[in-house]
């Protein structure tokens, strides 16, 4: 009797002592950080694919009522209260968006995207950085501002640019590539939305018809997307450059540099409001959607709520594994039936 005893009060010290390593191990190894999480080493939330949805001088949008986009927002993360970098124009913005880097490091402007073509060897784009980690992968950018063509990537990375034309043809470029093509990285760029806001004053009526007309667009956009089976292996994400006030977004106001972002993807949380949202996470998020490790100057950050959401899930797995192999290492015989441990 004593020496069941005995046998019994060793076997529960092997299991605690088996606990206590397994606990250290696991937070001081994988779960500190997002980078180190099992959810990324283990690739399970990471995509195939990834669409970008940009829609220029969109801003928060403005109350426009947009269902599709408003619909969008509750399947993943979103946020209407992020920020874009200043100054509040196009090319910095865009710039800052793929690129990770601040404007004064990626130094570009409308005028030199317009016409110059990208050389800058000390910055990486998105679109550069897939290429590079992909060489067979499809790359495509489907966009109404003819600076997408010339001087704001780099264009030799892409399998087809198309830029210079009106956000129908964009449009219609776009929704034939992904239904005729392999996409690994699509981005498209519709630009009525701005061009409605110079014309007519940002959130008038006019300047809603055309934001509207580009939710409806994203409606087929995901609709196509779907249609092809690519929703559960693909990161898609639905973006603005900046927002604007009267005619103009060249100064720092408030309606101008807050701008509204959303995201989903495989194993996304739904309707999860993040914070602290600029338009250089664009790039991270996506980079790191792919599995692919960011050079060490992109400036961006990867959601911290979504972050902590993925850990803490990985941290539920963890659990429920080690549970199963304690239970099954000493002899239980119904797995979780008897020792649990939580993280």
């Amino acid at each position: 009797m004593n020496i069941d005893l005995l046998f019994y009060v060793a076997h529960l010290l092997l299991i605690y002592i088996y606990l206590i390593s397994t606990l250290t191990f696991i937070n001081s190894s994988w779960l500190t950080t997002i980078e180190n999480s099992p959810y990324l080493l283990n690739r399970t939330n990471l995509v195939n694919r990834v669409f970008i949805f940009g829609i220029d001088g969109a801003g928060t949008l403005f109350n426009a009522e947009v269902p599709t986009i408003r619909n969008f927002m509750k399947t993943g993360i979103y946020t209407l209260n992020g920020t874009t970098v200043m100054p509040t124009i196009s090319a910095e913005c865009w710039g800052s968006m793929f690129y990770s880097v601040y404007p004064e490091s990626h130094a570009l402007t409308n005028d030199i995207a317009e016409n110059v073509k990208m050389s800058n060897p000390n910055i990486t784009s998105l679109f550069n950085l897939t290429r590079k980690n992909f060489p067979d992968a499809e790359i495509y950018s489907y966009a109404a501002w003819k600076a997408f063509n010339v001087g704001m990537f780099e264009n030799s990375v892409f399998n087809e640019t198309v830029a210079k034309i009106k956000d129908h043809k964009v449009f219609e470029r776009g929704m034939n590539c992904i239904k005729n093509k392999n996409p690994k990285l699509l981005f498209l760029q519709l630009d009525d939305v701005d061009l409605s806001g110079h014309r007519y004053d940002y959130a008038t009526p006019r300047y809603f018809m055309a934001l509207n007309q580009s939710s409806i667009r994203f409606s087929l956009f995901l609709e196509a997307i779907k249609e092809k089976n690519y929703l559960d292996e693909s990161l898609i994400m639905i973006v603005s450059d900046h927002g604007g006030k009267l005619k103009d977004h060249g100064l720092g106001d408030e309606e101008i540099i807050r701008v509204f972002f959303a995201a989903s993807g495989p194993g996304f949380p739904e309707n999860l409001e993040i914070f602290n949202y600029t338009v250089l996470d664009v790039a991270k998020i996506a980079a790191w959607s792919l599995g692919m490790a960011v050079p060490e100057d992109w400036v961006g950050n990867y959601p911290k709520e979504l972050g902590n959401y993925f850990i803490q899930k990985q941290k539920q797995l963890v659990e429920k594994e080690r549970n199963d192999e304690i239970n099954f290492k000493y002899g239980f015989s119904k797995p979780g039936s008897f020792f649990k441990f939580h993280l």
